[in-house]
């Protein structure tokens, strides 16, 4: 019986965290589209959500994220008329939100943190 409640919950909880990664993935692209619009740079939607995806995922997947989401964005920015230095200047845009984010982060831990020998209330 519990493993098939197991299972179940399991099964409903899967489409729902593909749902939240591609979102908040979508969400990461806006990054860009500020940071492009912040330069006065024109690229179209698609390609900046896309080259956005691919530079966030190849930087949180390999690590030292500055630098190689700066290597995808240089990559396929540059085929789109963005030089050296607008590459730099977007990569620098999207790299500060997650940096600034970080002097929130122990309020946010104690908020969601239980007190040991205290229940949560429904």
């Amino acid at each position: 019986m519990c493993s098939q409640v197991s299972r179940r919950s399991r099964a409903t909880r899967s489409p729902r965290r593909v749902l939240c990664t591609a979102v908040s993935y979508g969400l990461l692209g806006f990054y860009d589209v500020l940071a492009l619009r912040y330069l006065n740079k024109t690229v179209s939607y698609g390609r900046t959500l896309f080259t956005s995806f691919i530079a966030y995922a190849f930087g949180h997947n390999f690590g030292i994220a500055a630098f190689t989401g700066a290597a995808v964005r240089y990559r396929l920015y540059s085929s789109a008329g963005l030089n050296a230095a607008d590459v730099a200047a977007v990569s620098a845009f999207c790299g500060e939100p997650p940096r600034s984010a970080w002097p929130c982060l122990p309020a946010c831990r104690s908020s969601t943190t239980r007190t040991p020998g205290r229940t949560p209330s429904t």
